[in-house]
């Protein structure tokens, strides 16, 4: 695997990584704290919805720059 300094990387690709991962995070979290019981993968998924919107508040307030 070849490392790729992370000032070679262009912007646009940085912007789709983040909206990218930034949905997948949510749309996961989501789906594991509505259809798991309360416990652990509920607890879980309101982490990974938490962090995929913080992602997104990050892409969204990046977007004019």
């Amino acid at each position: 695997m070849v490392w790729i300094p992370p000032g070679l990387m262009p912007a646009g690709a940085f912007r789709a990584l983040q909206i990218g991962g930034g949905l997948v995070s949510s749309v996961c979290g989501l789906w594991l704290a509505v259809v798991m019981p309360w416990g652990r993968f509920t607890v879980m998924g309101l982490v990974l919805v938490a962090l995929g919107a913080t992602v997104l508040r990050q892409w969204w307030t990046g977007r004019d720059a």
